[in-house]
């Protein structure tokens, strides 16, 4: 299924969209001092790849790098969480869909 994923530090979340991409979202403080900020949430971050419907991603433990799984895809595509901008890919033996591809993260 689909697939969205919180970074550790409750600000981020990533969510795969049916349209090819996921998305990055800075989300509000959960208690915040001042008037939440108007801009908030927004996306901050398009994971996108060259093919497959991305399935699943999960964030990296420091939040700095978002991974992927696509559907019938052997390959799970790494991404700056920042920038967007792929970082890297790891091969599987089998197509590595959803959360069973990243069990291994």
């Amino acid at each position: 299924g689909l697939g969205v994923a919180a970074a550790h530090d409750g600000r981020r979340v990533a969510v795969v969209g049916t349209n090819g991409e996921a998305v990055v979202w800075r989300l509000p403080a959960a208690a915040a001092a001042a008037a939440p900020d108007p801009e908030l949430p927004r996306p901050v971050a398009v994971l996108t790849r060259p093919f497959g419907l991305p399935e699943d991603v999960v964030f990296a433990s420091d939040g700095a790098s978002v991974a992927g799984a696509a559907s019938l895809s052997r390959e799970i595509v790494v991404w700056n969480a920042t920038t967007g901008a792929e970082t890297g890919r790891m091969r599987t033996p089998e197509p590595a869909t959803g959360v069973r591809g990243l069990a291994a993260l």
